[in-house]
């Protein structure tokens, strides 16, 4: 498996990835007309990178979408990690560890000294891939189907700086 950053030449990919991902998650949108309206500005924006994992045969197979940026309560960057998602499939192969280990470097060499996401308190699969890499529960916000949990990991060894 490779992962790599994306670029506007896989934009086909990225609508067909964060389709599945949408209906996997059961929302209703967005659709993929909006994704396909959407998606040059984010692939353009620096403030956000999204990155693809591709199998040996170069199918898009699994994507993540961090955005950089700066936090006026600790006063340096950070990242957060909106999505890591791989097709069905594919899971279980270390692909989402694959994507986490790009995109944590990827964090590191932005200067962030931390990087942080959400998930559902009931993805206990991720939450305890997010455990094994060095990620701590840091907050609980309520939310209907289950508490919201923030998790974080700080960079600061991995070359961050503010």
């Amino acid at each position: 498996m490779t992962v790599r950053l994306a670029d506007a030449a896989d934009a086909e990919a990225l609508v067909s990835l964060v389709a599945a991902f949408r209906d996997h998650l059961g929302a209703e949108g967005p659709s993929a007309d909006a994704m396909r309206r959407f998606l040059p500005q984010l692939l353009a924006d620096e403030a956000t990178e999204l990155s693809l994992a591709l199998s040996p045969d170069g199918t898009a197979v699994g994507y993540g979408n961090c955005r950089y940026f700066r936090s006026l309560w600790s006063t340096f960057w950070e990242a957060h990690v909106e999505d890591v998602f791989v097709l069905e499939g594919k899971r279980g192969a270390g692909l989402g560890r694959e994507l986490l280990d790009f995109v944590i470097a990827r964090a590191g060499e932005r200067g962030c000294a931390a990087i942080g996401l959400h998930t559902n308190e009931a993805n206990t699969r991720a939450q305890s891939l997010y455990r094994r890499m060095g990620f701590e529960a840091a907050s609980e916000s309520i939310w209907d189907g289950g508490r919201e949990c923030y998790w974080v990991r700080e960079l600061e060894e991995e070359g961050a700086g503010s």
